[in-house]
């Protein structure tokens, strides 16, 4: 006698829609050393090290489930810059989505009730990966 079973499952994917300020910052693994970092950002987005104050706003907006787009602004002792870009994105699951600015990386997200960590692989032209924390605004 043979028994057959068969089961079948389908993950249901999660909104990360949204708008998300950063928190925390990390870079690791840099083949150049000195462009590891880690930010570690108060409620102000400043930090104070011996070479001043730096205040970051960098906000992530996350769109109908396929665009995002980003904004970073740095003071650094008054001096002030500003870096945005856009692209699309496709979640793949529940932890993993396609990434793209416009080349495509693979990448782990992981979704909070109010917080959104995207977990970027090493690059291949640096070496560097790159851990953001995010919480929603």
């Amino acid at each position: 006698m043979f028994v057959f079973l068969w089961a079948c499952s389908t993950e249901e994917l999660v909104s990360i829609d949204g708008d998300y300020m950063v928190t925390f910052w990390e870079r690791v693994g840099c083949l150049d050393s000195l462009s590891n970092f880690r930010r570690d950002l108060d409620s102000t987005g400043c930090i104070t090290n011996n070479n001043g104050k730096f205040c970051y706003n960098y906000t992530f907006s996350f769109i109908e489930g396929t665009s995002f787009a980003y904004d970073l602004r740095i003071d650094s002792n008054g001096l002030v810059s500003n870096e945005q870009g856009n692209g699309v994105f496709a979640l793949i699951n529940s932890h993993m989505m396609s990434y793209c600015t416009p080349q495509c990386d693979t990448i782990t997200f992981i979704p909070g009730a109010n917080s959104l960590e995207l977990i970027f692989p090493a690059d291949s032209i640096n070496g560097c990966g790159t851990y953001l924390k995010m919480e929603s605004i």
